[in-house]
């Protein structure tokens, strides 16, 4: 059990995020999973892909700066407060979309998928999610720094790059969820 409770608040809405990705892929078999409303729009698959994708980039900027905090500190259980360009970030990628963007080029989802393919990769890429999450317990979440995998001139706090990446799950689960409901018209 998490200590902090931003923590423990991060991996609660990371629960919620995965029950949803789940949810959507047992309505679903390998041609719906793959279904798109229009060739501009994504399917389940894509959006779900995508988050994988942000998933594993986040991971990979972040794992050794988790570790190395944990380490080294410095350490703390204070909530971190937002910075506006933080703030800015949620707000935007929080349901109900705000802005549109399209996705970069290293973010972009692929074509087709199979769906027990899809499940596996949706459930890896949340456990280690949570792990790090978990490593974080204790990490002064206001205080340590990660650079932003979309680009170096941006730079979140821990805690506040969590918060970014739960909203970016919110907001393409909501996507997946609309497109489902397109696809059951």
């Amino acid at each position: 059990m998490a200590q902090n409770p931003e923590i423990a608040d991060h991996l609660a809405q990371l629960q919620e995020a995965r029950a949803r990705g789940e949810r959507l892929l047992e309505q679903l078999d390998d041609q719906s999973l793959n279904w798109r409303p229009s060739p501009d729009q994504w399917s389940v698959a894509q959006c779900l892909d995508h988050l994988n994708i942000t998933a594993q980039k986040y991971l990979s900027t972040m794992t050794d700066v988790v570790a190395e905090a944990k380490r080294q500190g410095p350490h703390g259980q204070a909530p971190g407060k937002r910075r506006l360009l933080a703030r800015f970030f949620i707000w935007s990628l929080e349901p109900p979309s705000r802005l549109k963007a399209k996705a970069p080029q290293p973010f972009a989802p692929g074509q087709e998928f199979r769906l027990d393919e899809m499940r596996q990769a949706h459930a890896q890429a949340r456990d280690r999610l949570r792990e790090l999450i978990e490593a974080a317990d204790g990490v002064a979440l206001d205080q340590v720094k990660v650079v932003s995998p979309v680009t170096d001139k941006i730079h979140f706090r821990v805690g506040e790059a969590f918060a970014v990446i739960l909203a970016h799950e919110r907001r393409h689960l909501a996507q997946a969820e609309r497109v489902l409901s397109e696809m059951k018209k």
